[in-house]
């Protein structure tokens, strides 16, 4: 199986973002015994970075970074992504870059992350036969 993770949910583990943070663990720690490839952007990489660097330090977060690399497959937001993400159905660009990104990848399963109410810590998983992917 294959899945894209949305930024929050790295940036509610890396930062240990309450009351998100165990919620995210027990699901991930799920996801990887069942060795799916999850896959994130660049861009969330560089995102999540910048939003934890000035709470942890410059070190600790690239430590952090290193041992996320190691663990899921990168999507490139080119240029294409990019422009493609102007003018897609998201109100929000980031998540419009991410789902730009996810359709990229070949036999996608759905996408990682919060549920829409953000008090709800639990992952939604928004599978390609529920529609949402095409």
């Amino acid at each position: 199986m294959k899945y894209f993770v949305a930024t929050s949910i790295l940036v509610d583990l890396f930062a240990a973002r309450e009351p998100f943070v165990k919620a995210s663990v027990e699901d991930l720690s799920n996801v990887k015994s069942k060795n799916w490839v999850l896959y994130v952007s660049d861009h969330s990489i560089v995102t999540l970075n910048c939003r934890t660097a000035r709470y942890f330090g410059n070190l600790e977060t690239r430590k952090k970074t290193a041992i996320l690399l190691n663990q899921v497959e990168l999507v490139a937001a080119n240029k294409s992504i990019l422009f493609a993400a102007t003018s897609n159905q998201f109100k929000d660009y980031e998540d419009a870059v991410q789902f730009q990104c996810t359709i990229t990848i070949t036999a996608i399963n759905g996408i990682i992350k919060r549920k829409k109410k953000l008090n709800t810590p639990r992952f939604q998983f928004l599978h390609r036969k529920k529609g949402f992917l095409k």
